[in-house]
């Protein structure tokens, strides 16, 4: 998903499907955690 859709989630108190704020924030949270250890794999990969 797109950087611009994880803000509109972050401001918005109920997402679509019941998902609450804490919940999208806990999911992005993730996502980029995820995000980040693939960048670093690919950091070592090109290094």
């Amino acid at each position: 998903a797109e950087p611009k859709a994880y803000y509109t989630y972050a401001k918005v108190e109920t997402l679509p499907g019941g998902m609450d704020r804490k919940m999208a924030l806990k999911m992005i949270g993730r996502s980029l955690k995820d995000l980040s250890r693939e960048w670093q794999i690919i950091n070592k990969l090109a290094s």
